[in-house]
């Protein structure tokens, strides 16, 4: 993509430099071939484009598995799980419904699927955005409420279920002005008769609007989400050294707790308080881009750099749905032994399947050998055969068919005890 603003700089991209007149008699066909120039990605934009890879499939797999480990496995239900998933699935959202054709905008500078695309997409985003923040101000406040204030605060999942839906409900009305003002801007430059979608903008109608609605998000879904959580979590710190310090029973955390239940506890707050910084410093360089951009503040910067800006402060936000899943896996014991369950599971599971095939095979053919490859001998003695596997011999009526010993399979019992029936070593902190 030869460097430019929001729009075609005719100029360095043609054959004279000269005023716009000079382009008029251009044929469509040099018109193409000129966007075709402009539009392909500079070296530094596929390296972005590699980055982005990596983090759509960090993203969709590990987004995925938290979703899945929760729903499966009975003692992950816990309040502030719930409200991980929730996040989990707007962060999905964010990967593959927005990433790809942000990436595509962001790189080609053309917005290449309509009007109605335009609006549903950025959308979208905006609204993933607003659920991941107020989710975490709600996780936030829950975990105040639970370890600073136990006795006055019961939550069920039916609260957490209609705080959960609240969020979603007002995240879609808040977002609501993407849809009314979002429009698509051709590049003024192109001749309209030539017919092409390159260079189309997806952007407010109305940039004044944009700005004032902008400043309203970065106060209310930032600054304010980041007073409360910077609030919630210093309580919740007090809390838990006061706890260490006098024991659990002579102040107002919870008196049915004991080491093993702080230990947990820090460890999720220390998890939830790396969840909601990384949350912030990640968002912080596109709502500063967004404000500067309708603000007219970015006159003068060239337009490498702003491209790299762009390129970079998107990539953040993309990598922020990703990364929490992996901030779950090193930071929570109890995560990461689901997350290796779940992998493990979905291997076993492929792995029943390939040999059943294998032994529906091997039994077409009468095959006499097990799973392991141990023979089985067969030994007929009037009505009854005695089979020998692994030194312990068992009977088989002879007027019956032969069927094969059915081996114990410890990963599958492994994969369905750990889903379905909850440990009594794993109680929700």
């Amino acid at each position: 993509m030869a460097t430019s603003g929001d729009n075609l700089t005719v100029v360095q991209v043609g054959p004279n430099n000269g005023t716009g007149s000079e382009y008029d008699d251009w044929s469509p066909d040099y018109w193409h071939k000129q966007i075709q120039i402009y539009v392909f990605p500079e070296m530094y934009e596929w390296v972005f484009v590699a980055l982005y890879i990596v983090v759509f499939s960090v993203g969709l797999g590990g987004n995925f598995i938290v979703c899945y480990a929760v729903w499966k496995t009975k003692h992950l239900r816990t309040v502030t799980n719930y409200f991980l998933v929730n996040l989990a699935c707007a962060d999905f959202l964010v990967i593959v419904v927005c990433l790809p054709f942000t990436l595509v905008q962001d790189i080609a500078q053309s917005w290449l699927l309509g009007l109605a695309m335009c609006k549903l997409v950025l959308y979208i985003q905006k609204v993933s955005v607003l659920v991941s923040v107020l989710t975490l101000t709600a996780i936030s406040i829950e975990r105040y409420m639970a370890i600073c204030h136990p006795l006055s605060f019961r939550v069920s999942k039916y609260k957490t279920i209609l705080v959960i839906g609240m969020v979603w409900l007002l995240s879609l009305l808040v977002a609501i002005p993407d849809l009314i003002f979002l429009t698509l801007f051709p590049d003024d430059k192109i001749p309209s008769d030539i017919g092409n979608i390159w260079l189309t903008s997806c952007r407010p109608s109305n940039e004044q609007t944009e700005l004032i609605y902008q400043m309203f998000l970065i106060l209310a879904y930032y600054v304010l989400p980041l007073i409360i959580m910077g609030f919630t979590y210093t309580r919740i710190a007090v809390c838990l050294w006061q706890s260490t310090q006098a024991g659990p029973a002579t102040n107002n955390v919870a008196t049915d707790g004991n080491a093993a239940t702080l230990r947990n506890r820090k460890r999720t707050a220390k998890m939830l308080i790396m969840v909601v910084v990384l949350f912030f410093v990640c968002y912080l360089p596109v709502y500063l881009l967004n404000i500067l951009r309708y603000a007219q503040a970015l006159h003068g910067v060239p337009d490498l750099a702003i491209s790299v800006i762009t390129l970079t402060s998107r990539f953040l936000c993309y990598f922020n749905s990703a990364i929490n899943p992996v901030i779950y896996n090193f930071m929570s014991e109890k995560f990461k032994k689901e997350f290796r369950v779940v992998c493990w599971c979905c291997l076993q599971l492929n792995y029943t399947r390939n040999q059943r095939s294998v032994n529906a095979s091997r039994a077409h053919n009468h095959s006499s050998e097990d799973q392991s490859g141990m023979p089985l001998r067969s030994v007929h003695r009037h009505n009854k055969s005695a089979f020998y596997k692994d030194g312990s011999l068992e009977y088989s009526d002879s007027r019956t068919e032969m069927t094969r010993l059915k081996p114990f399979n410890h990963g599958s019992r492994v994969c369905k005890d750990s889903y379905y029936n909850g440990s009594p070593a794993h109680h929700p902190t």
